[in-house]
């Protein structure tokens, strides 16, 4: 089926929406942060961007995004980049259904982010990629939108390690 045909809607995650973010958070839990009921809502009200993408009234996937300047968020790659940067949006996670896969759903999702950053003047974008266990079409998909790796650390008692990712995002101020 030609997918571009088909419908794509992406709006602010409601509480009916829920328990499809755990679901899909826990399918891929190796490569993203865990996440239970309590630190879901923390963090519906606290992200700058938690949306959900439907084809044809069907839920596919999510992102999760942070403006700087969260004192109580305590992600060891997000402080990362709250220790370098002063203005970003940082992609906590972009997740897309095994049934939706390679139909440009993580395209379609970052660029919303990439509109939402520009609506706020931000110029910085940043995510963490997975590298041990490696997450080799999270890396290639980042490459190929133009992330490139400016640090990497070790999380989760030193079990996981993470690129540090960046994509400057150019002002078209004197356009």
């Amino acid at each position: 089926m030609n997918t571009d045909k088909r419908d794509r809607i992406i709006k602010r995650i409601k509480p009916n929406e829920y328990s499809f973010v755990l679901e899909l958070n826990q399918r891929y839990v190796d490569v993203l942060i865990p996440m239970d009921r309590e630190e879901l809502e923390w963090l519906v009200e606290t992200a700058a961007l938690f949306e959900i993408i439907y084809v044809d009234n069907f839920p596919a996937g999510f992102i999760i995004a942070f403006r700087e300047g969260l004192n109580d968020y305590d992600f060891k790659s997000y402080k990362w980049f709250e220790e370098r940067y002063p203005k970003f949006l940082y992609i906590d996670r972009i997740v897309v259904a095994d049934s939706y896969q390679n139909q440009g759903l993580g395209r379609v999702l970052y660029k919303r982010a990439f509109d939402y950053a520009k609506e706020n003047e931000i110029n910085i974008l940043a995510a963490a990629i997975t590298t041990e266990p490696y997450n080799n079409k999270s890396m290639l998909f980042h490459a190929g939108i133009g992330f490139h790796e400016v640090g990497n650390q070790c999380i989760r008692s030193n079990t996981v390690k993470i690129s540090q990712q960046v994509m400057e995002l150019i002002s078209n101020e004197n356009s």
